[in-house]
């Protein structure tokens, strides 16, 4: 049964995200169409983002309250109902923005939710295997959305990237219907008596409680920053550094899709022989710092083969971090964990976008080279602070998360 609902969770993850990265290409060429302005193509990534972190407290509760499975439902239909508008406002750009604000509401709920089910539907043994399924959709439907987006508004204009975006996620909400996941329902006096900040507070104070979660989100939230900077300035570094065209680009976002989907692939088979803390600052800071550097000194055919172990570095550490908290964090929480943690990681995101496109300006291959000599500093004051890091030597609460921080 758990291997049927697992099959049915990812089927319907691979529906709704190939339809999103159709539609983010359709809406990233179609605004510049539009209007050739960059800054508003730069508006459509930043509101997103904005919106991500003030929505994200709001959706773990909401997670943590009501049905999971019936949230994903809900805002499966709600998402595909707004989705299909867009082509009807195309002539008043503006109207765009506040659709995908309320799209990004809508999966700041179905993202919490979806990780209680997952929580729910697998043992601990099985979760490993069930989110390395999960990043190696992410990386397929990455390079497939952004194929069948430019082909499909090549063959038939900008209307029906939405209208099958719009598809997948009612095609996604009939899947997640067959799903069987049983829901403890929370009493009515008990929801009536606690208020969204009350819920969200005591949330916070139980988290905290978790010795390591603190620490693990400074890890989450260090990690984020640097692939801000990184990611929105790989179109600079193509085009300056590497002097390359839209090929080149579509090469290297490729090459870094191809090492997500590798490592996600082998990730289950050897999570359990790897020591979760190392593995996951040698990958965040040591192998993507190296990575950073390395790019900008190899000529543009071994970039591609330094681009590949990237996207390795990249989501190794977000597996093994995932993993982890879903195993340590109370299911009961786990909506408003995942809530604090968007708002975090996605904050930090921010900034290094922005901190990246101002270094940027002046070079871009010395920013990377920067940002990778910073990244390596990291590994090394994490590595050898380590056993502080990790509780070894608080008390036996502490001990004893260390102790299963320490294995998978």
């Amino acid at each position: 049964m758990k291997f049927r609902n697992r099959n049915i969770l990812l089927s319907a993850q691979f529906l709704s995200e190939i339809g999103d990265w159709v539609v983010f290409s359709a809406l990233m060429l179609q605004i510049y169409n539009i209007t050739h302005s960059p800054i508003l193509v730069s508006l459509l990534m930043v509101s997103q983002n904005v919106m991500i972190i003030f929505a994200s407290g709001f959706g773990g509760i909401i997670a943590d309250r009501y049905n999971p499975k019936m949230l994903m439902i809900v805002t499966d239909i709600l998402r595909a109902l707004m989705i299909i508008l867009i082509p009807f406002v195309f002539n008043t750009i503006w109207l765009i923005y506040p659709i995908l604000m309320l799209v990004i509401l809508c999966s700041c709920i179905f993202n919490p939710a979806k990780m209680k089910v997952i929580r729910r539907i697998s043992s601990d043994d099985e979760l490993a295997t069930i989110n390395s399924y999960s990043f190696a959709i992410s990386g397929v439907v990455k390079i497939l959305g952004f194929l069948f987006g430019g082909l499909l508004i090549g063959f038939y204009g900008y209307k029906i990237p939405y209208y099958l975006d719009s598809l997948t996620y009612i095609l996604s909400c009939i899947i997640l219907t067959f799903i069987s996941y049983p829901y403890t329902k929370i009493r009515a006096e008990r929801q009536q008596q606690s208020s969204f900040y009350n819920d969200f507070k005591s949330g916070i104070s139980e988290l905290k409680g978790i010795p390591f979660i603190p620490r693990l989100i400074i890890i989450f939230t260090t990690g984020s920053f640097i692939i801000g900077m990184i990611v929105t300035q790989l179109v600079v570094f193509n085009s300056q550094s590497l002097s390359g065209n839209e090929l080149t680009f579509g090469y290297l976002n490729g090459a870094i899709a191809a090492g997500m989907i590798i490592v996600s692939a082998f990730y289950s088979k050897y999570a359990k022989n790897w020591e979760p803390y190392l593995t996951i600052i040698f990958s965040a800071f040591l192998g993507i710092g190296t990575s950073l550097i390395l790019i900008t000194t190899l000529p543009y055919p071994y970039v591609l083969v330094v681009m590949f172990l990237l996207g390795f570095f990249q989501t190794l550490p977000n597996l093994v971090a995932l993993t982890l908290c879903q195993k340590i964090v109370p299911e009961t929480f786990l909506g408003r964990f995942f809530g604090v943690l968007n708002i975090f990681t996605t904050s930090f995101y921010v900034i290094g976008m922005l901190l990246g496109g101002t270094l940027a300006t002046l070079s871009v291959t010395w920013m990377y080279r920067g940002l990778g000599f910073f990244s390596i500093l990291v590994f090394i004051i994490a590595f050898v602070y380590r056993d502080k890091f990790l509780g070894r030597e608080a008390g036996s609460n502490a001990k004893e998360t260390a102790r299963s921080f320490e294995s998978m």
